[in-house]
């Protein structure tokens, strides 16, 4: 499985454990099953409503290639996006 990037000033251990381990599950389960996308990469993460993670996150997704998917998951009241770049 890939080790998903900490990126720039964006790092998780502040985040609950809950949220953490659920977001880094759907993009491992996107990584395995490919979600019906070819040549995944760059993935990214970020909670919502956190200026710093989300500038971190927009500036991984345009730095990527072709096409982009993102998705959000709340745990426990909290919302995290989650997304990768894809194709060529």
């Amino acid at each position: 499985m890939t080790s998903f990037p900490e990126y720039q000033n964006q790092t998780m251990k502040s985040w609950p454990p809950e949220l953490r381990a659920a977001v880094l599950a759907k993009l491992a389960e996107h990584e395995k099953y490919g979600s019906g996308y070819e040549y995944m990469d760059n993935y990214r993460y970020a909670r919502v409503g956190n200026a710093t993670e989300e500038a971190a996150f927009e500036k991984a997704e345009r730095s990527g290639c072709c096409g982009s998917f993102t998705e959000e998951i709340t745990v426990n009241a909290t919302t995290a996006k989650l997304g990768f770049n894809h194709g060529h």
